[in-house]
């Protein structure tokens, strides 16, 4: 019955889909839709809503993966990838003016040039404790809580594990935040089991603890780091030396414990990549070392949400395909002026649309277990009993569908 009653409950998800993208739905609060100076033709429209319900149904499914980048903690202040290196460069500085800042770098070669900020620091400073000290204090916990509304919005989809590349806190503070709001609405509501895992790092029953979780129904809610956490200096991917070290690259061949643990968890699920860049970012080193053995090349097996705008359009656009030769779909939202509100509305329309199925009048079934003597039911009969509350429930579906 359950089963029946979730495949029911998923195609009223899915026409509810088909209905905002289609205009059946009168739009309203949270809604994303393009605007009428928009940046694609019909026809890369018609694909951009395509690649939408790609993600709804991804995230429908229960059994994916969220996979969180940088741009989802620039709200509150938190450094991006270049942002990061500008204030690893005064530190060098700090430790010796014989450093030279390079802006050509910075774009061209970030992992290279990371390298180098820390050679120089770890020079210059016995020992590199203050390039990780800057690290420490740009993404430790800013307020209180240490997180917004699209944060909590983002960590209630139901995915089945939530991985990040950033070094800050705010999705397990998102976590923390989403269970005290479900109390206040429901005490008997229990806490789910939340921390912060980092992969490659973390003893090794940690790490099985988390795969084992994903085996069950509700896995604990643990947010897994996959290049280290701001208080932990030996857990950090920064430079070209350490993506090298812990991924196993052509510079160090070889198929290292972290270059394991991603693989596996990529390999078994699909994912929706949000807060991620067109431009140089820390996931294009993990795809370029992944995507040689690993993404099934030309197919659609991923969504990335990405922003577009007017004036990037041709370069975003290049981006998509470069994506989609590795697997990876993309799905834009319109960011002009560095206006990411359309983002905040996509996954507002995508918590509202997963929220939980309406509760069935029935409670209790109005019927009692027929046997056929000797205490066991029988086929006819099981099937009987589940037909008439999977009808039930289609009834209900159907009444909140009109």
């Amino acid at each position: 019955m359950a089963r029946k009653c979730g495949l029911a409950y998923g195609r009223y998800q899915t026409a509810l889909a088909y209905a905002y993208i289609d205009g059946r739905h009168s739009p309203g609060v949270g809604e994303h839709i393009l605007s009428s100076n928009s940046v694609f033709t019909e026809k890369e429209e018609a694909e951009n809503q395509e690649s939408k319900l790609r993600l709804i149904e991804i995230i429908r499914s229960n059994q994916a993966l969220l996979l969180v980048g940088a741009g989802t903690s620039l709200r509150l202040k938190y450094a991006n990838w270049q942002e990061l290196l500008v204030q690893l460069e005064d530190v060098a500085i700090n430790c010796h003016d014989s450093f030279k800042r390079s802006e050509d770098s910075r774009l061209d070669n970030p992992l290279a040039y990371a390298q180098s900020i820390k050679c120089h620091i770890v020079e210059h400073d016995g020992g590199g404790s203050q390039f990780y000290a800057a690290i420490d204090t740009l993404y430790q916990p800013k307020e209180d809580p240490n997180c917004q509304d699209f944060h909590v919005q983002l960590v209630s989809l139901p995915f089945k594990a939530i991985l990040t590349t950033n070094y800050d806190v705010v999705l397990e503070s998102a976590v923390m935040e989403l269970c005290q709001r479900n109390r206040a609405v429901n005490a008997q509501i229990q806490s789910p089991i939340h921390r912060s895992l980092v992969i490659g790092s973390d003893n090794p029953s940690g790490v099985s603890d988390y795969f084992l979780s994903l085996l069950e129904e509700r896995p604990q809610r643990t947010i897994a780091h996959l290049h280290g956490i701001y208080n932990r200096a030996d857990s950090i991917i920064l430079t070209k030396d350490e993506y090298d070290r812990f991924y196993g690259t052509d510079e160090k061949p070889g198929w290292t414990m972290h270059r394991k643990l991603v693989w596996s968890i990529f390999a078994t699920r699909r994912t929706i990549f949000i807060g991620y860049s067109i431009t140089h970012d820390p996931l294009d080193e993990v795809l370029d070392i992944l995507g040689k053995d690993l993404w099934r090349w030309g197919s659609n097996v991923h969504v990335a949400v990405l922003p577009i705008t007017l004036a990037t359009a041709a370069r975003d656009k290049a981006k998509r395909k470069k994506l989609q030769s590795k697997g990876i779909d993309v799905y834009f939202y319109e960011a002009e002026n560095n206006d990411h509100s359309a983002l905040d509305g996509l996954v507002n329309e995508l918590a509202l649309m997963f929220s939980s199925p309406p509760s069935p009048t029935v409670t209790k079934p109005d019927f009692k277990p027929v046997t056929d003597g000797t205490g066991t039911q029988t086929l006819r009969e099981i099937t009987s009993q589940f037909e008439l509350v999977s009808d039930r429930f289609e009834k209900i579906i159907k009444s909140n569908d009109t």
